[in-house]
């Protein structure tokens, strides 16, 4: 789109939709994606040799030239879901990567984890130079559905990413993560606060350690997702709201720089479920998924991470945040139906806020009706189900964890 031949450029299209992003107060990430035909046998692949001084040039162009106001952009990653092995055209029309090595009959001949290190080899000092304030990203990983398990995805591209080098050539990790794989993603004792995004931000961080003599990389998740209607049409808004919540809340504890959801507006060309991801219908109709998001940014702006709550059984999964002064405890059952939590007050009689995720609230005094132990005993017992709540006391009720040094995974 913007450079159709060597060094020509046109602006025209990028700078109004990345002019747009910044006046309406967006951080953008920008990934580079579509390779020109001079440059490159594919759009989503490895380029020529030859043209890698060219890329170079892009690069340091449009990094240089997106720095400032209106566009303010500072991060950048390459290519979408580069670890795809399947050229085919059914996925590489709409994923924007295909750097996956052979491990799938469609790869090409030439990619890889290798390759792509080389190619960052290029592309990141060259970045660096338009904007040194940039941070340059991995393009988004997805990291499961692997093609020996009959899936498109090349098992080893970090491996051999990071052997080839390629790890002083990016500044944060960048992955994707989708409920189908939580299967995947859990140790082996099936700890609830050691799996799915939490699990593979930690499995990915380590894959670096091993590399680079212990030390790892920030990570951020460029997407995380769930549809609001099944594949059998099956209305699914319930669960992606829930699955919101518990993403977003699981991306704070597990360190993630940011957790971005997938995606803002449902969008009908995507395949399967995708197209029904948006938090607003394509005709602009918000999703009960939108009030949750407002919601949950209204609870946890400027959260900081105290604890979980593995203190509660196993029906319950919790984690405590300080937020302007007060706790807040976001919680959901692990079971289906609902189960009683007792949760403590600073003093006896003393009331909870209790946040729907919705948005509405109620008051819980400690022994008045709402209180299910009906006992002015310092605690709360309510109604705990799928459904994540936000239960608020203030902070000084927890000083001993405040004031103890955060210990990060």
């Amino acid at each position: 789109m913007i450079e159709p031949s060597p060094g020509v450029y046109d602006w025209t299209q990028a700078d109004a939709i990345l002019a747009s992003a910044g006046e309406h107060g967006f951080r953008t990430i920008v990934t580079i994606i579509s390779n020109p035909s001079w440059a490159a046998d594919t759009e989503c692949g490895p380029i020529h040799e030859e043209n890698l001084p060219d890329f170079a040039n892009f690069l340091r162009a449009t990094a240089q030239r997106y720095a400032g106001s209106p566009y303010n952009i500072q991060y950048w990653a390459l290519y979408n879901e580069p670890d795809n092995s399947n050229t085919s055209e059914y996925f590489t029309e709409w994923l924007g990567g295909c750097w996956g090595g052979p491990v799938h009959p469609n790869a090409l001949p030439d990619a890889g984890g290798a390759a792509y290190a080389h190619m960052l080899s290029y592309a990141y000092p060259a970045i660096k130079e338009g904007n040194p304030r940039a941070q340059v990203l991995l393009g988004g990983l997805a990291y499961d559905y692997f093609a020996d398990e009959d899936g498109i995805f090349d098992p080893n591209f970090i491996d051999d990413l990071m052997a080839a080098g390629g790890g002083q050539y990016f500044d944060i990790i960048n992955f994707h993560y989708y409920r189908a794989f939580r299967w995947r993603w859990h140790d082996a004792d099936n700890n609830v606060y050691n799996r799915g995004i939490t699990y593979k931000a930690r499995y990915l961080q380590d894959e670096l350690r091993r590399y680079m003599g212990g030390k790892t990389k920030p990570i951020l998740c460029s997407e995380v997702g769930e549809g609001s209607v099944g594949k059998d049409g099956k209305d699914l808004s319930e669960l992606q709201a829930n699955y919101l919540v518990q993403s977003m809340v699981r991306g704070k504890y597990a360190g993630i720089v940011s957790t971005i959801w997938f995606e803002g507006v449902d969008e009908a060309w995507l395949p399967g479920i995708m197209n029904t991801m948006g938090l607003i219908e394509e005709d602009g109709t918000p999703k009960l998924s939108y009030r949750v998001y407002k919601t949950l940014m209204q609870e946890l702006s400027g959260a900081r991470f105290i604890r979980i709550r593995d203190d509660l059984d196993s029906r319950f999964e919790g984690y405590d945040f300080e937020v302007n002064g007060m706790i807040k405890t976001v919680l959901w059952s692990t079971e289906e139906g609902y189960t009683k939590v007792s949760l403590a007050v600073p003093n006896p009689g003393d009331t909870m806020r209790v946040m729907e995720k919705n948005g509405s609230y109620f008051d819980i005094a400690d022994g008045s009706g709402l209180d299910m132990d009906g006992e002015v005993n310092g605690r709360v017992e309510a109604i705990a189900s799928e459904s994540p709540r936000y239960y608020e006391v203030p902070g000084s009720f927890y000083d001993e964890f405040l004031y103890q040094p955060l210990q990060m995974y």
